[in-house]
C-alpha cells in the first residue's frame, strides 16, 4: 500500500519528520496557508507561514533538476530554500539573521518532498469542523538515535498515530505504531512523544482532543 495520498488534503493536517541536523513540521490550513517549523538539533528553531502552492512548486522544481540547485520561495517572516544534491536534499529556513538547515538523505527525502507538496500519509481525514489540528511546538526535543544500533548504523522509519489532549500533551495509551522496522526505533519514538508538547486541536473556538500522525526517519550521518 502506498504511504502517500494522490490529492492534497481538504482539512488541516500536520506532518513531522526528522532529518540529519534537525526536524521539519508542516501544517496545512484552509485557504492555502502552510505553517512550516524547522528545528535544529541544538535547540534553535524558525517558525513561519508560507503559501502552500509555493512550497509544492519548490519541491517540484528541485526534484526536476539533475544537478545541485538552490531555489527560494518567499514566506511571511522569512524564506524557505531547498537544494537537491543527487537524490538527497537540504532544506533551510532564513528568518532575520538566523538560518537553520536540515539534511535529508535518499531514504528521508521522499517524506520531505511529500510534506512540502501536501501529500500526507494515508490516515483517516480529520473530521469536518476542526479549525486546527494538533501542532508540535518548535522547542520540542528531537528523537535520539538508539545506542544499541549505533554499531550497525541501521536506518529506518517509524510512523505512529497519537491522541493529543486539550492541554497539548500526548496520551501515552493512545500511541499506535503504524510502521516500524526495529523495536529500538519504536522505543525511542514513543519515549520522545511522552515528553512532547503540542498546540491542541481547535473546533469552534474550543480546544478538543484529536489524533495526529507523526513520522520519524532514522539515518546514520555519512
Amino acid at each position: 500500500m502506498s504511504f502517500l495520498q494522490a490529492a492534497r488534503p481538504s482539512a488541516p493536517h500536520t506532518e513531522f519528520t526528522i532529518g540529519i541536523g534537525g526536524s521539519v513540521t508542516v501544517s496545512r490550513f484552509a485557504g492555502g496557508r502552510t505553517r512550516i517549523a524547522i528545528i535544529g538539533t541544538e535547540g534553535p528553531s524558525i517558525d513561519m507561514y508560507a503559501d502552500s502552492l509555493a512550497l509544492a512548486t519548490l519541491a517540484d522544481r528541485a526534484e526536476a533538476r539533475d544537478s545541485a540547485q538552490i531555489f527560494e520561495q518567499s514566506a511571511r517572516g522569512g524564506s524557505v530554500w531547498l537544494a537537491r544534491i543527487g537524490d538527497a536534499y537540504d532544506i533551510r529556513a532564513v528568518q532575520s539573521a538566523q538560518t537553520i538547515g536540515v539534511h535529508f538523505n535518499v531514504l528521508q527525502s521522499p517524506t520531505l518532498l511529500a510534506m512540502l507538496r501536501g501529500l500526507p500519509r494515508v490516515y483517516p481525514d480529520p473530521p469536518l469542523g476542526i479549525d486546527r489540528m494538533p501542532m508540535a511546538l518548535p522547542d520540542n526535543p528531537g528523537v535520539s538515535y538508539p545506542k544499541s544500533l549505533r554499531r550497525s548504523q541501521k536506518e529506518g522509519m517509524v510512523i505512529v498515530s497519537v491522541l493529543i489532549d486539550t492541554t497539548g500533551l500526548a496520551d501515552p495509551s493512545s500511541i499506535r505504531v503504524v510502521q516500524s522496522n526495529d523495536t529500538a526505533f519504536t522505543t525511542a519514538v514513543v519515549e520522545s512523544i511522552r515528553h512532547m508538547h503540542f498546540l491542541p486541536a481547535m473546533a469552534r473556538g474550543r480546544k478538543i482532543r484529536e489524533t495526529v500522525s507523526l513520522s520519524y526517519v532514522f539515518a546514520w550521518p555519512r
